[in-house]
Formats: structure tokens, sequence, C-alpha cells
């Protein structure tokens, strides 16, 4: 026993027998403070009961999650699996060669976690238990293409993964409670990657609770100008000096006029936002410029994609090129006859998806944004739909 509790202890001790002291001289009263005296003593019984009940029900919950780890670590097909997942997430630039060798290894990685989804339900563990030790296990695994491809989002094998959607529904929603505990971003405490297949199947949505979330292209309202701008200022900040004329950030004031307009869309998912596309009609410009040899009739209408970014968490998922399609999807609704846009020359991945939309190159390496280099690109509406 140490010093600080013997001295508790003692404490306790000296105040029962005052309070038998003060009855004595009481003696009318005695029976009153032995009453209260007892029930004090059955309180404090019944707390060191609930006490030592509940130590003991953690250091079995413990035990138990030791076992699960031993049985997760010391299977031959997991760990095998498991290292190329590791592999995948840390360095996907040189993917492994997962495949149909690994598909055994696959279900048995899979059902592991269908395991612990039961015992979660029948309340034997809590994910709260779990998550240091079995998060990245499980989100390595979940996010991973090939895993998603060949059995999450499979035609034959989706209906056989409930539980895992649930399971991952459940997890990431403890997660995202502790982001906003500790105000940690989303990217810190969840395991994200450049795949997320399952989220936007239909079968899949069924079992994520976050029905209310509108998944994809939307209109944007005025408290994302803040989200918008924020991830503005990350990737500005993320951006090498020298790449920095990649892109040119709308100021706050003219992404707020754009959204007051509604003129800014932005793709959802459950994680927040993921990207935006500003529009906005050209006025007072040299109309000529955007397209090559041809003066444009002041009749034209003509919609600029004034900005564009996609967020540094979520690129090369073709979201680009989804806001690259709301944005002629716009033009169309609303009869403009060309959609205009100004890419920098270095940045091939944008103008590759331009060009793949059905964008031409109008002028090369004109000075815009107070002097920055772009190549104008258009599209013609009418000509896209012939």
């Amino acid at each position: 026993m140490d010093n600080q509790r013997l001295k508790q202890y003692g404490l306790i001790f000296f105040i029962v027998i005052f309070i038998l002291i003060l009855g004595a001289v009481y003696f009318d009263e005695l029976m009153k403070y032995v009453e209260g005296a007892a029930l004090i003593g059955a309180a404090i019984g019944l707390l060191k009961l609930i006490y030592e009940s509940n130590k003991t029900r953690k250091l079995k919950e413990a035990e138990f999650v030791a076992s699960l780890n031993r049985d997760f670590t010391s299977n031959s097909l997991i760990c095998s699996l498991y290292q190329k997942l590791e592999h995948d997430y840390r360095k996907p630039e040189d993917p492994s060669k997962i495949g149909e060798d690994d598909v055994v290894s696959f279900v048995v990685y899979l059902t592991f976690f269908e395991t612990l989804h039961d015992l979660i339900v029948k309340g034997i563990i809590k994910i709260e238990t779990i998550d240091d030790l079995f998060g990245y296990r499980f989100f390595i695994m979940i996010h991973n293409k090939v895993v998603q491809e060949t059995e999450l989002t499979a035609p034959k094998l989706i209906d056989s993964y409930i539980n895992i959607f649930k399971l991952y529904d459940k997890w990431t929603k403890h997660r995202l409670r502790k982001m906003k505990k500790s105000g940690k971003r989303v990217s810190d405490v969840i395991v994200l990657w450049e795949n997320n297949l399952f989220e936007h199947h239909p079968k899949c949505i069924e079992y994520l609770t976050n029905k209310e979330v509108a998944y994809g292209i939307q209109v944007a309202k005025p408290k994302d100008v803040f989200a918008i701008w924020a991830m503005q200022r990350r990737s500005l900040k993320a951006t090498e000096k020298d790449d920095q004329e990649l892109f040119a950030p709308s100021s706050f004031l003219s992404l707020k006029t754009m959204v007051l307009k509604k003129e800014v869309r932005i793709e959802k998912s459950r994680w927040g936002m993921m990207g935006y596309v500003g529009l906005k009609p050209v006025k007072n410009i040299n109309r000529s410029v955007y397209r090559s040899n041809e003066e444009i009739s002041l009749l034209t209408r003509v919609l600029s994609i004034d900005t564009m970014l996609v967020d540094l968490r979520y690129r090369k998922q073709g979201i680009q090129k989804r806001l690259i399609e709301e944005a002629i999807h716009f033009a169309k609704e609303n009869n403009y006859d060309l959609i205009c846009a100004t890419v920098s020359p270095k940045n091939l991945h944008s103008l590759n998806n331009f060009m793949k939309s059905g964008f031409y190159i109008s002028a090369e390496n004109v000075l815009r944004y107070g002097g920055k280099l772009r190549h104008v690109v258009y599209f013609d509406i009418k000509k896209g739909d012939s």
C-alpha cells in the first residue's frame, strides 16, 4: 500500500472516530450517526466494488484484444497481404503485385475484421479499445484500390461484405469524433488514400449513416467559402515556390461573390470538400483570344472557368475531370456558346484533362494574372453537341 493511500485511509478513520465521539456527547442522536456511518460505509464499499469490477473487466478486455492481435500476427496469409498493403500505402508510385494469387489472403484478412464487427455489435469489445491497434491495418486494407476492385465492389461479391461496410461506417464516425475533440484534420486521424470506390457505390451507401451528405457535385453555400479558402491556402503552402504559378488562387472576396451568385460548384464526400470549380460570365475582355483566328461576336455568350482546385488529399481520382464536365453541363443549361479557361503550360495534368474533355488550345503563353504564362483553352458548346 503506498503512502498516499495510507494517508487517505487514516483521514477517513479519524473522521469516523470524530463522528462517533460527537454521537457519544449527544447520546440521543447516537443512532442517527450510527445509521449515517453505516450508509457511508455501504456507499464506499459499493464504489470500491464497482471500481474493482470495472478494473477486472478492462483487464480481461485487454487480454482478449491481445489474443486477437496474436491471431492477426500469427496468420501467414494475413501478414503476407499486410506487407503488400503497407508497401502500397507508403510507396504508391511503386505498387506491389497484388493480384489473383492473393484472393485467399483477401478473404482471410476481411473475415478477421468481419469477426471484429460481430464482437463490437455484441458488446464484447469497443472500437475505442481496438482503434489504436487495428485501425491502421483496417484502413490501409479498405482503401487499397485492388482490394476494392476485386473484392469490395465486385458485382458478385459486394453483398458478402455488408459487415465490412458497417464496420467502416462505425470506425470512421469514431475517428471523426476524435478529430473534432483533438482539432486535427481528417487525414491525421484516418488513413485516407486516393480510392473510395465503395463510398459512391449505390449498394455500399445503404450501409453508411451519413446519408444526409449529398455525394457528388453541388452548388456551394455561403458557409463553404471558408472551407474553399482554406483549401486554397493549404495548396499554396504545399506548392514549391517555383511551381506556385501553376494555379492562381482566387481572392476571398472574389470567391464570396461567386458563391453568393451560385457560380461555384463543389464536390463533397462524407469527409468534406474534395474540390471546387468557380464559373463566371466573360465581360469586357478581348473575346477573339478565346478562339484562334476567329472574331467572336459580341452576341456570343462566353463562360469562364475562373478558378478550379482539387484538395491535396483527393487528387488523382478524376475529380478535376468531373468538375470540368460540370462546367460544360452548367454552360449548356444556361445557354452559353463557349467555355474558356487558362492553364499553366507546366500543368500538363490539368491541360490533358481539358483536352480529354473536348477543349482546344486557342492561344499559347498568354500573360495573365499579373504576368504569369498561360495557355488559353476553349470548348465550343454547339460543336460539342454535334
